[in-house]
């Protein structure tokens, strides 16, 4: 009973709080809305909308060009970064730390670039065919992003390769379509505490970030008329991350509960 009643203690104790928060939040999005509608009135949103239509047109006429970029950027920085790693790598003697800590930061920088401006790649290809017409640059920019996947894949390899000299224990492939699974199989229990933090972190920093988009769009939508599909792009996000969450947080629980002593 006395645990009952601290547990019902604190609920009313935050539930003030949620309820402002919840109030201010839905009077900042009235207000935010209105005060567009207000302050641009219908010439205003016509020019607004005018101008998204231009930005969205450059941004597919310059894609072309971006995806060359990215290419020259993928390619230079996977040659410096994994170079580096594999000369102080070629002569760790298997003690120093320091250099072994100082290569494993290099190939954390290429694989968090990579990974970057692969996603830069998938946006520029979206605006190089938003605009429905079909030019010989548009089959450059397609010719530069297929070239770009390609380095992704290479110099990611490689990286992974490096750190398996640096950890003989892992053993999984970067190409193997398991990859993920089969090297966190090969991790210790501080490797797995560490990555499970991160994920937490990243499920966390996604989840606020999805709320802040539907807020975003669902005031677009009314405005601009983007329609539905952006929110339900969002929410499907969303909702994909907290039900893998859920349901694996339900599937450690009982394998927890399993292997304690009764």
């Amino acid at each position: 009973m006395r645990e009952q009643e601290e547990i019902r203690r604190a609920d009313r104790k935050a539930l003030p709080r949620l309820l402002l928060f919840v109030l201010a939040g839905t009077l900042a999005g009235f207000e935010v809305g209105f005060g567009c509608v207000f302050l641009l009135g219908e010439q205003g949103m016509d020019r607004l909308i005018g101008g998204m239509a231009e930005a969205s047109e450059l941004l597919s006429l310059a894609a072309p060009w971006l995806l060359l970029l990215c290419v020259a950027a993928q390619l230079s920085m996977g040659l410096i970064l994994c170079g580096r790693a594999k000369k102080l790598i070629a002569g760790w003697d298997g003690e120093a730390e320091g250099v072994s800590d100082r290569a494993e930061r290099l190939l954390e920088w290429e694989l968090s670039l990579s990974a970057l401006l692969n996603i830069l790649s998938f946006l520029l290809l979206t605006a190089l065919y938003a605009d429905q017409q079909f030019t010989g640059w548009k089959l450059l920019g397609l010719g530069a992003f297929v070239a770009h996947l390609a380095i992704v894949v290479l110099f990611q390899t490689r990286a992974v390769n490096l750190t398996k000299r640096l950890y003989p224990e892992k053993k999984a492939s970067a190409l193997d379509p398991r990859f993920r699974k089969k090297w966190l199989a090969d991790c210790d229990e501080a490797e797995k505490a560490m990555i499970g933090d991160c994920a937490y972190r990243a499920f966390s920093a996604i989840s606020s970030l999805c709320m802040a988009l539907w807020c975003i769009l669902t005031i677009t939508a009314l405005l601009l008329g983007t329609g539905i599909l952006p929110v339900f792009t969002v929410c499907l996000i969303w909702a994909v991350g907290q039900v893998v969450y859920t349901r694996q947080s339900m599937k450690l629980s009982k394998s927890v509960t399993s292997i304690m002593p009764s």
